[in-house]
């Protein structure tokens, strides 16, 4: 993934993954792209 720091403490965070299912159910696709964002904070 991505992490982009804004602070010292906080980051915004983006990642994308690829899941591969080769028996789905009936009517589904065997790929899924998912595209995660997020925000980071460090508690140091």
């Amino acid at each position: 993934g991505l992490s982009v720091a804004m602070t010292n403490t906080l980051s915004l965070t983006a990642g994308l993954s690829y899941r591969y299912n080769s028996q789905p159910g009936a009517g589904l696709e065997k790929g899924d792209t998912l595209f995660v964002t997020g925000v980071s904070v460090k508690l140091d």
